[in-house]
């Protein structure tokens, strides 16, 4: 998907350890690096399907819920596009149609030249360069079971490369955890 790939050029593949302005030190502008790093949902562009199909309902609809945070049609268009095609949890299963449905209304806009040009493209982009467009990582999660009523929490083992090796091993979202599934 030509979004994907656009998208991925702007995000890094350690946007889950990165801070403001360590993705400004990378050479994203403040705008951009601000957006990618307060837009969470985002990140699931470095994600593997796989990977977000194991989160856990609450995480999906709230930290990572592109409904809430006025993302531009490439950006929703490439959040959609890193989804799995079908989650077995019916939750899950609402949570990405009304991403889709959120979608299809942002493409009838467009088509009938009624989104307005921030829908389009946000400004954070103006004159930034996709420098990330060489780097093809993605993150791993892992699922552990949570001590607080058995929600699922997820550990970030580190990045998985096309040759499924594990580099940069770190820690994401983990709250007591008691046991892996």
């Amino acid at each position: 998907n030509e979004c994907v790939t656009t998208m991925k050029g702007f995000i890094p593949p350690n946007i889950f350890s990165s801070s403001i302005a360590s993705l400004k030190d990378q050479g994203l502008s403040e705008a951009l690096a601000k957006r990618l790093h307060d837009k969470k949902c985002l990140w699931l562009i470095r994600m593997r399907p796989e990977d977000i199909e194991k989160m856990h309902i609450g995480t999906l609809s709230h930290r990572f819920n592109p409904l809430a945070q006025n993302l531009d049609i490439v950006e929703m268009t490439a959040v959609y596009s890193c989804l799995p095609t079908h989650f077995n949890d019916l939750g899950k299963q609402n949570w990405m149609k009304n991403i889709e449905n959120s979608l299809k209304d942002m493409l009838k806009k467009k088509n009938d030249h009624k989104l307005n040009s921030r829908a389009l493209r946000n400004d954070a982009y103006k004159g930034q360069n996709p420098i990330f467009s060489h780097l093809t990582e993605l993150y791993e999660m892992e699922v552990v079971k949570g001590v607080d009523c058995g929600d699922a929490v997820v550990e970030e083992k580190g990045i998985v490369t096309e040759k499924g090796r594990v580099n940069e091993i770190g820690r994401l979202f983990i709250k007591n955890p008691i046991s892996k599934k």
